[in-house]
């Protein structure tokens, strides 16, 4: 009957005269009563379908639950769009907050915002600044010492130009300024002058033995350009093949050895055609030196001395030069391989952000899941101090991992946004270990973990192992053993696999000569089934620019057992009935979450993290 009514027929077009019509049927309707006033299809008397169900337009179970400070809310991810500055994309986000918070009384609607991912982009570029300017004055001091004033000068000038020659090749390949950029910026700070200080040091001494500035930059140049670009042209040699990295962290790290290349390629320019031009425009000559000049020569002679009596000596004694450096080599050995330098192939500052994972029994409904979250989020409120904490975000019906998202009612997950690090402030690992004895001792979750994020390209946690087989029970029993192992090693925590359990499910297997001695066929069977556990959808339209659909349901029955829903009897021909339970094969069994494979068999993947002041990656 809904079926039949509820839907919109396009008769076609109809010609008449000069006129041509547009002939359609229109039967679906969004308002409930109307599809109610339908009278059932097939039957004698007039009987209404409001008369034998009850006809409502209502919302579809939602499959997240998200709650803000325990009110309703809704997550909203920004993402950019490639090439737009984050900074003021922000600043504006930020703007758009406090205008539309002021209307919050009127509207019942607060726009928080609960992480913001700008701060480590705009420390880096305080901290570049930083080396910049430290970079600068210590080039400035160094040469005017040795160099003279001038000198100093001109050498000093050209980290500004080379870091802005940088930034304009960098905007030209379609690079923009973000942190993997300004990790370059600061790795190369250092470089950028060496081979103008060589060069001008074969000006500065030809200038001092009398000769004129042209005269001097020509010879100094003579003498050191192969040697000066051979050295640059090695550390170049060095950083390029960080280039050809593949996969994500190729993409992710491209950028810095290309920032490295580039800016020493432009200090090579800057030294041997800026520099002396500098040097011959300025005039620079010291056939008169000043009182601070000869001083300068006297220091720069007493140092000379006292290096080569120095090298006399060390080479003297030239085993025992040797056995010396040998022993600084072995000491810095020996301290690596007995711990005392931990290694972090690629290390990172954690964001000031955090997770908890929160994961139930798989038959575990929606609501439950966020009630369980909910606990667990003030068990961390009683844990934080005053100040740290921007903002908590509880959701259930999902779980965000490094490398990607989990789904199901049985999965919750709390947000814990920071505020920026300050001397008085906890860092995100001493938060997490101050607070974890006391959040996983909330009962009720089969799992509880945390999750903390850092800067870089995507990766896994650093132990990762994957047990693959054929058989999924025989993988499943060597993960829980695997998990066994890493919980009695010291160091290890928050251990974990991606083979989400799934829930308890019953299977109903077609009793064939049943069907067939009740004259009923499968597809009756199973239409019925729909009716009786999720409803069957059978049309849809659009309302208000929303998919509206019109499912009919069974009506809502308290079972004490999943069985019970096939004590249902199906009418028969002869007016009689049958139990669905009579037309089945029944069992019941636990599903299967998910089912991952790599490299073409099936797999299971065991995380876990470490604590870094016990242990490390290697």
């Amino acid at each position: 009957t809904v079926s039949a009514f509820f839907q919109d027929i396009a008769a076609g077009d109809a010609r008449l005269g000069a006129q041509n019509w547009l002939v359609r049927l229109v039967g679906s309707d969004a308002d409930p009563s109307g599809l109610a006033s339908r009278t059932i299809v097939g039957n004698d008397s007039e009987i209404l379908l409001a008369d034998v169900a009850r006809v409502e337009r209502a919302r579809a179970e939602p499959d997240q639950l998200t709650t803000y400070e325990g009110r309703p809310a809704v997550l909203l991810a920004v993402v950019k769009q490639a090439d737009i500055n984050t900074l003021e994309l922000v600043e504006r986000l930020k703007a758009y907050l406090t205008d539309r918070n002021v209307l919050s009384t009127s509207t019942g609607v607060d726009l928080v915002l609960i992480d913001d991912q700008t701060i480590p982009t705009r420390n880096a570029i305080r901290l570049m600044q930083n080396n910049a300017l430290i970079g600068l004055l210590l080039v400035l001091c160094v040469t005017w010492l040795f160099l003279g004033s001038r000198i100093a000068l001109l050498t000093s000038i050209g980290i500004p130009f080379i870091l802005a020659g940088t930034f304009w090749v960098l905007s030209g390949i379609g690079e923009t300024l973000n942190v993997m950029v300004l990790l370059g910026v600061v790795i190369v700070l250092g470089m950028l002058v060496d081979d103008a200080v060589v060069v001008v040091e074969g000006i500065y001494y030809r200038l001092r033995h009398g000769m004129d500035a042209m005269q001097a930059s020509i010879e100094a140049l003579r003498e050191v350009a192969a040697p000066v670009t051979a050295a640059v042209l090695t550390t170049m040699a060095a950083f390029g093949p960080l280039i050809l990295l593949p996969g994500i962290l190729g993409d992710f790290m491209r950028v810095v050895p290309t920032v490295v290349i580039v800016a020493l390629a432009i200090s090579l320019v800057e030294a041997f055609w800026m520099l002396p031009a500098h040097v011959i425009g300025l005039g620079v000559s010291f056939k008169n030196p000043s009182r601070v000049q000869r001083q300068r020569v006297r220091l720069t002679h007493a140092i000379q001395v006292a290096y080569v009596r120095f090298l006399v000596k060390a080479l003297r004694h030239r085993w025992l030069t040797l056995a010396g450096v040998l022993l600084l080599f072995l000491g810095a050995i020996g301290t690596l391989a007995s711990g005392l330098v931990r290694s972090d192939f690629f290390a990172a500052d954690t964001i000031r952000l955090f997770y908890v994972n929160v994961e139930m029994p798989p038959e575990t409904p929606l609501r439950v899941t966020l009630e369980k979250v909910q606990e667990v989020e003030q068990q961390v409120r009683n844990q934080v101090r005053e100040g740290e904490v921007r903002a908590m975000l509880a959701y259930g019906g999902n779980m965000f991992t490094e490398t990607e998202q989990r789904l199901g009612d049985h999965l919750g997950q709390l947000m814990v946004g920071l505020n920026p690090k300050t001397p008085a402030l906890r860092t995100v690992e001493e938060m997490i270990e101050g607070m974890r004895e006391q959040v996983l001792s909330v009962p009720g979750p089969t799992r509880v973990s945390f999750l903390r994020l850092s800067g870089g390209p995507p990766t896994a946690k650093p132990i990762s192992i994957k047990v693959r087989g054929d058989s999924y029970d025989e993988i499943r029993r060597a993960a829980d053993r695997l998990k066994t192992i890493l919980a009695g090693i010291e160091g290890i925590k928050d251990i974990e696999d991606d083979a989400d359990k799934g829930r308890s499910e019953l299977v109903l297997e077609f009793n064939t000569d049943a069907i067939t001695r009740a004259g009923l066929s499968p597809d009756e069977v199973g239409r019925s089934l729909l009716l009786l556990v999720d409803g069957l959808v059978v049309s849809d339209m659009r309302d208000a620019g929303e998919k509206l659909e019109v499912r009919v349901q069974a009506a809502d029955t308290e079972y004490q057992d999943i069985v019970d829903i096939l004590q249902f009897r199906m009418p028969l021909r002869d007016g009689g009935s049958i139990a669905l339970a009579d037309l089945a094969h029944v069992t019941r069994q636990q599903s299967l979450g998910n089912i991952r494979h790599y490299n073409f068999r099936r797999a299971i993947t065991v995380e876990a993290d470490i604590d870094s002041e016990v242990t490390d990656t290697v």
